[in-house]
């Protein structure tokens, strides 16, 4: 049995050589309600989260929040025009408006009672497209920077959940459940369905320069990108299982960052060939990431009202003589969760399937405890957070290393 199928076919965090220290700090959003999209302003201290009936503002780089209530759960937001003027997508056909910084909203009237997802605004800042969800095939356009909208049909029945134009208001791309990629180069007037492998759940479109390079994320790890404007999708490989919900590519297509369930934070700087987990140090499902102007400052939110920030890109602090596992490896070495706060389920399957003694260290490098681990498929031990007198830690980074050996086996992330 794989240890894959043990855990309900969810791969947690990814392997990758080195261990990150620190990159992503949890921030106090005021809130416990999920959190889905994200905009800030380009110096990263003016922006906006929304999420299950709300949009909360910082003005502070996120060190404090103000809230105001709305309804539904809001999607995504975004200000596309100018500092002053923005728009949210909800639920239920629901549509908002602001014109003074996001100090009062007022609803807009969208002829739709679907739920509103993924918002575009080109270059062209009077012409906007919306995604709608639900079993529709339906994009809402506007041509008079939001006042009024009309449907333009898409032949998908399936929800649809992104849509992006990144060079002006004809040419654009839509994704959604089907797994099936849109593109439209009239102005939404028509659209075809793109030639791309096989995939389900697609949940966002980045088109980091210009129209012909772009990634799609969704379901299961996935990646997919386009160096041909859509003619072309190749599934790139990032090792995970976990459902990708957002992608971010801040200054050009090849640093990028992606975010999904299972607090999974991946990183490329190689245009998506090769990924490195970065630690959220948080457990929640993460909804979406962005990097408002550059690859140093970014924000991330999800669930229970999780914000994180980046002020150095998700630092990585290499240790060249070790191997961190960060998930499932050829090893098959795992924490779950990872991170975790009471106890959590550690999972390593020797080449031998013999039981291998470990011991555990702190980042000083003293050993605090000591597992013997099964090492047959399918079998794991739990730790509680203790170390050999029965203390509770204190929250942070412990290595897993095999007793016999220097080899590190896993990282994992204690809470608190």
């Amino acid at each position: 049995m794989s240890l894959s199928k043990v855990l309900g076919g969810c791969a947690i965090l990814l392997l990758v050589p080195g261990i990150l220290i620190g990159g992503w700090v949890p921030l106090n959003s005021g809130t416990t309600e999920e959190l889905y999209g994200a905009w800030f302003l380009p110096d990263g201290q003016t922006g906006y989260v929304v999420g299950q009936g709300r949009v909360q503002k910082t003005t502070d780089g996120g060190a404090t929040w103000d809230s105001l209530t709305l309804q539904g759960g809001v999607q995504s937001v975004t200000f596309p025009v100018n500092a002053d003027t923005g728009f949210a997508t909800s639920s239920g056909g629901r549509l908002y408006r602001t014109i003074d910084a996001g100090a009062t909203w007022q609803l807009e009237t969208t002829g739709v009672t679907l739920d509103l997802r993924g918002l575009c605004f080109p270059h062209n800042n009077r012409v906007g497209y919306i995604a709608c969800g639900e079993t529709s095939g339906v994009i809402l356009k506007t041509t008079d920077a939001g006042r009024h909208w009309v449907s333009q049909a898409v032949n998908d029945t399936a929800l649809l959940e992104d849509v992006s134009f990144p060079e002006d208001a004809l040419t654009g791309y839509a994704a959604g459940w089907s797994g099936v990629i849109h593109k439209t180069t009239n102005g939404g007037t028509t659209w075809q369905e793109q030639v791309s492998p096989p995939a389900m759940y697609l949940s966002d479109i980045v088109f980091p320069v210009n129209a012909e390079t772009g990634y799609v994320v969704g379901y299961r790890g996935t990646v997919l990108k386009t160096t041909n404007g859509g003619t072309d999708w190749v599934q790139m490989t990032t090792g995970i299982l976990s459902f990708l919900n957002s992608a971010s590519f801040p200054t050009g297509a090849d640093t990028g960052y992606v975010a999904g369930d299972n607090a999974t934070i991946l990183k490329t700087t190689d245009g998506g060939n090769t990924w490195r987990g970065e630690s959220a140090g948080v457990s929640e499902f993460l909804n979406s990431v962005t990097f408002p102007a550059n690859n140093q400052v970014g924000y991330v939110t999800g669930r229970n009202g999780s914000i994180l920030k980046t002020t150095d890109g998700g630092a990585w602090i290499a240790e060249p003589d070790a191997e961190v596992a960060v998930g499932v490896r050829s090893s098959q070495a795992l924490a779950w969760p990872n991170p975790f706060t009471a106890r959590t389920l550690i999972l390593y399957e020797s080449q031998a399937g013999r039981p291998v003694p470990a011991e555990i260290y702190n980042v000083s490098g003293t050993v605090v405890g000591h597992l013997v681990l099964p090492g047959r498929a399918g079998e794991g031990v739990h730790w509680d957070g203790r170390d050999r007198l029965g203390r509770s830690l204190p929250g942070g980074i412990y290595l897993l290393k095999a007793a016999s050996g220097n080899s590190v086996l896993l990282r994992v992330v204690k809470t608190s």
